[in-house]
């Protein structure tokens, strides 16, 4: 199916509500904020460099020079405070029925 943003908030907002934060993965290309973990001694092309929504990377080894956002695997606490900066609030549901 071709992405619509509304179809995947929908799709979220229905079937965790309950969530405060949810990391997701399988939405390439989407125009979705986009993180990925990658190791330094692994010889595949990263996904950054096709998918403009990629501008962080999380690394074991020098950081690339072409991408916007830059971490180490350990720098947990400032990795966290990104994803948090750059979460998208999706609407609240108005079929909530835990009131």
């Amino acid at each position: 199916l071709p992405f619509e943003s509304d179809s995947v908030s929908s799709l979220l907002a229905g079937h965790l509500t309950g969530c405060d934060l949810v990391l997701a993965i399988g939405f390439d290309n989407t125009p979705l904020p986009g993180l990925e973990v990658m190791r330094a001694d692994n010889p595949a092309e990263p996904l950054y460099k096709r998918d403009t929504h990629i501008q962080t990377v999380v690394i074991d080894g020098a950081p690339p020079l072409d991408v916007l956002f830059s971490f180490t695997h350990a720098d947990i606490e400032n990795i966290a405070t990104h994803i948090l900066d750059r979460a998208i609030l999706l609407p609240p549901r108005t079929d909530d029925t835990r009131r």
